[in-house]
């Protein structure tokens, strides 16, 4: 039963996080508008893919990242979809690039993996997680992963989580 299976998940999983849903600062608006200016200097990445989406227009390759944009729309947090990240010459285009609503200074990045299980998508994923410990960045701090279960649904409470680990805090207002 229901019940049952939610008290056997981890605390992390079954414990809810008061937000606030608030529109975006000046500040964290001044941040997409200057960040989406940076994107447009790349050439968009299989624009073709770009088949689904989000409350706020932005055209994305899976229902998922939608699922999560959408939740993050509706938290108020501020993203960037595919900002292109170039370090040591390579050049990877990270899900999501977030605006911390709590100093409206750091960023975070959260990669979605939505096909694990696949040769060719696990693949990719080992070679995004190598780019990134390459790079300045430290996982669990600066960048995250979420997955699909195997069946290919998607638990919001994995961004959630993240949310409350990037910006150490359990109300985001």
């Amino acid at each position: 039963d229901h019940n049952a299976v939610i008290s056997k998940l981890s605390g992390v999983y079954n414990q809810p996080r008061p937000y606030c849903l608030q529109s975006a600062s000046p500040d964290a608006a001044e941040w997409k508008k200057r960040k989406a200016s940076e994107k447009a200097l790349y050439a968009p990445y299989r624009p073709e893919d770009l088949k689904h989406r989000a409350l706020d227009g932005t055209m994305m390759r899976s229902l998922s990242e939608v699922t999560i944009a959408n939740y993050l729309i509706s938290l108020g947090i501020t993203f960037v979809y595919e900002l292109p990240m170039t370090h040591h010459g390579k050049t990877i285009l990270p899900d999501f690039t977030i605006l911390s609503p709590v100093d409206n200074k750091t960023e975070i990045i959260i990669e979605h993996q939505g096909a694990i299980g696949s040769e060719v998508y696990d693949a990719k994923y080992l070679r995004t997680l190598h780019f990134y410990l390459q790079s300045s960045l430290v996982p669990n701090k600066d960048v995250f992963f979420t997955f699909n279960h195997m069946n290919g649904s998607l638990d919001l409470r994995q961004i959630d989580n993240i949310l409350h680990m990037a910006f150490r805090t359990g109300a985001l207002c």
